[in-house]
């Protein structure tokens, strides 16, 4: 996340952040992140909430395209950017 830090965009990502991610990159819903997770639905919505600040973006579309810029998307969606 070097490249992150050098935006000036807070990117202390931890582990489960970067799941949620990733799996946002590859167009899940909170419910199917939660269930993937075994997570609760609110507790995926902080974790989606706190990723828009990190990443200092306002949706799920620029977070999933953050995710594959920095490569923390899965590596099939790596592979077709």
């Amino acid at each position: 996340f070097e490249e992150l830090d050098e935006l000036g965009v807070s990117t202390s990502l931890t582990q489960r952040e970067q799941e949620v991610l990733a799996l946002m990159a590859l167009g899940s819903s909170n419910r199917e992140i939660a269930h993937e997770l075994y997570l609760s639905v609110d507790t995926v919505k902080t974790h989606v909430r706190t990723l828009f600040q990190k990443l200092g973006v306002s949706n799920r579309t620029q977070a999933a395209l953050a995710a594959v810029q920095f490569g923390v998307a899965p590596p099939a969606i790596r592979a077709a950017s």
